[in-house]
């Protein structure tokens, strides 16, 4: 049996009701990218923690539990919504919403990922014109910081910091109006290459230097020009100096000294320097306190100047009587090596 002709009522409600449920899948996935953009990471860390949650998932989830609980089927329901001018009018207005919504937000979230074996907890922060605007932050495995900017009516210079540990370098991004800025911790910093050198001095120069605790008797100071730029120790004694970076970024005494690599390369140079006891001067270098020398950040192949002197009392002002110098190459390997200064190191000091 034929199906009696539409009437033009009837055409004009279908054709209604069909744009409005393109305009309600349009909105709907709009709405949903929106979310997943800005809001799924602050959602989930704030308010469902160790689980994840997306706004679709949510709307299944409802729409399930109503149908459970006798509601009417999916195609019913939506048409009874849609299948009227309110609904098309409400969808419009909702559809500039999302729209603005997608043109005002931006968000920013930083997560532990990339992270080298042994590395864990971060502490993170966000600078804007010098000035910190999010953070520190102290970021654990697992954990998410950030949150939605609404609204965001222009871009901004943002630069990321990793605090602690240090070693990273600074990540600067442009935050659109309608950007999104989801990073990872280490992952998308850049390392610092750093490369930490440490002094040591050969059997002549540590029999003449004087004890770290020994007071008084003549004073020795070591000076280091690298890059045009000159560091002073002013009180060289029986130790260590360590140096190539910035203070903050110098291995401390426990560090240097319990370096494997760095103990066998300090005993094979005195075990080859012929001393007679050799395990005394190695015990010593390896217990004291290291100097740490702060300078301008060293550079692979960079040359390096080392001076060490006494200080000399001329008419009670003291005055730098250079004792040698050193003209030395910054080791290529991005790491911690030793360099040996002294008199008996021919060809580079003298």
């Amino acid at each position: 049996m034929d199906k009696p002709a539409e009437t033009p009522e009837q055409i004009s409600a279908r054709r209604q009701y069909q744009w409005t449920l393109v305009l309600f899948a349009v909105v709907a996935a709009a709405t949903v990218i929106w979310f997943k953009r800005h809001i799924e990471s602050y959602v989930t860390e704030t308010l469902i923690v160790g689980g994840t949650i997306s706004l679709w998932g949510l709307w299944k989830l409802l729409w399930s539990g109503y149908e459970d609980v006798g509601g009417e089927d999916g195609n019913t329901l939506t048409r009874r919504l849609l299948g009227n001018k309110a609904a098309t009018r409400a969808l419009f207005f909702a559809a500039l919403i999302v729209t603005f919504l997608h043109f005002t937000t931006s968000s920013i979230y930083l997560r532990v990922a990339g992270a080298a074996p042994g590395e864990g907890d971060f502490k993170v922060q966000v600078i804007e014109d010098g000035k910190v605007v999010m953070g520190p932050f102290a970021l654990s495995p697992g954990q998410t910081v950030g949150n939605p900017i609404v609204p965001g009516f222009q871009a901004r210079e943002l630069t990321y910091q990793i605090v602690e540990p240090r070693g990273f370098l600074p990540l600067e991004k442009t935050l659109p109006t309608w950007g999104a800025h989801d990073l990872d911790v280490p992952g998308d910093f850049k390392r610092r290459v750093l490369h930490i050198v440490a002094l040591v001095p050969d059997k002549v120069l540590f029999s003449d230097l004087p004890k770290k605790s020994e007071p008084g008797g003549e004073r020795y100071y070591l000076e280091i020009t690298v890059d045009g730029k000159t560091a002073l120790l002013e009180d060289y004694s029986q130790a260590l100096v360590v140096t190539g970076a910035a203070a903050e970024d110098l291995p401390s005494s426990t560090v240097a000294t319990h370096d494997a690599r760095i103990r066998e390369e300090i005993n094979d140079h005195y075990a080859k320097a012929k001393l007679e006891k050799p395990e005394e001067t190695v015990g010593t270098l390896l217990t004291a306190d290291v100097h740490q020398l702060a300078s301008t950040e060293f550079a692979a192949g960079a040359p390096l100047q080392v001076t060490v002197g006494t200080w000399q009392d001329e008419g009670g002002v003291r005055k730098k009587a250079p004792t040698f110098s050193c003209k030395l190459v910054v080791p290529a390997e991005r790491g911690f090596h030793i360099l040996v200064i002294g008199a008996t190191q021919q060809g580079t000091c003298q």
